[in-house]
C-alpha cells in the first residue's frame, strides 16, 4: 500500500459558480437576509502554499497563522468572511483579484477586524450586481498578501496494521531515535531489533542522499515499522 503525501491545491473559483451547483435555500438562519449561498471556499495560508503561487495575488506575501477560514459568497452581493486562530485585534483588508493581468485586477471589498481571541466574522457587499465574476480572495494585512480562496487535499490516515512498500531518498537520520525520513513521504520509519537489513547494513550507515527500499506496516500513531531496509551506495545494490 502506497501512501500519498499531503499536499495543497490553489483553487481557481469564480464569484458566480465557485464550488456549488445551483443555489439553495439556506439552512442557517441568519438575523439579516443575505440572500442562498452562491459559493464557497476555504482560507489558506500563502505561506502554505506550493512554490510560485499564482501571480494574480498582491504582493508581498506574508506569513500570518490561521487555524480556519472561509469565503461565502451570497446572492444578495453579500460576502461573509469567517476566521479563527489569526492574529488578534487586528484590521484585514479583503479583495478580490479577477483573472487578468490588468494592474487594477484586484477590488478591496472592505475591512474585517478580528478580536481579542484572533476570530473574525464580518459581512461585505460585494460589487457590480449583474456581472460575472472569476478570480480569487485575498486577504491582506501589513500591506502583504496573508491568505487566499483555496483547499487542502489530505490522503487518509491508513488503518494500523496495513503494509508499505516504498522507495526514496533518506531524508534525516535519528540514531537516538532510531528512526529515518524519507522525502516526499510523510510518515517517520521506525527501526527495532526485527528489522532486517540487506547487507551489512543498521540504521547507522543510512545517510542523507542514499536511496533506499522500505517494507513495514503502519503503527497507530501513523509512522511506519520497517521490517526490510535495502540500500543503494555509490549506485549499487547493497544487499
Amino acid at each position: 500500500m502506497k501512501l500519498i503525501q499531503n499536499f495543497i491545491l490553489l483553487t481557481a473559483i469564480g464569484a458566480a459558480g465557485l464550488c456549488l451547483a445551483a443555489p439553495r435555500p439556506d439552512d442557517d438562519s441568519d438575523v439579516q437576509d443575505l440572500g442562498p449561498k452562491l459559493a464557497t471556499s476555504r482560507l489558506v495560508r500563502v505561506a502554505d502554499l506550493a512554490s510560485d503561487p499564482l501571480t494574480l495575488l498582491p504582493l508581498p506575501l506574508g506569513n500570518d497563522p490561521i487555524d480556519r477560514g472561509s469565503v461565502e459568497v451570497r446572492t444578495k452581493r453579500m460576502v461573509v468572511v469567517q476566521m479563527e486562530g489569526v492574529p488578534s485585534s487586528q484590521d484585514f483588508d479583503v479583495q478580490f483579484c479577477r483573472f487578468s493581468s490588468a494592474p487594477d485586477r484586484c477590488q478591496s471589498i472592505g475591512a474585517v477586524h478580528s478580536d481579542a481571541n484572533g476570530q473574525v466574522r464580518e459581512v461585505l457587499q460585494f460589487p457590480g450586481s449583474g456581472n460575472t465574476w472569476a478570480g480569487q480572495f485575498a486577504v491582506r494585512r501589513n500591506n502583504a498578501t496573508q491568505y487566499v480562496s483555496g483547499f487542502t487535499l489530505a490522503s487518509p490516515a491508513p488503518a494500523s496494521g496495513a503494509e508499505v512498500s516504498v522507495k526514496g531518498r533518506v531524508k534525516l537520520v535519528d540514531q537516538q531515535a532510531g528512526t529515518f525520513s524519507l522525502d516526499g513521504f510523510q510518515p517517520v520509519i521506525l527501526v527495532d531489533s526485527e528489522t532486517k537489513f540487506k547487507g551489512r547494513l543498521s540504521l547507522s550507515d543510512l545517510k542523507a542522499g542514499m536511496d533506499v527500499e522500505v517494507e513495514g506496516v503502519t503503527r497507530p500513531d501513523g509512522s511506519v515499522l520497517a521490517s526490510d531496509v535495502k540500500a543503494k551506495v555509490q549506485g549499487k545494490e547493497k544487499d
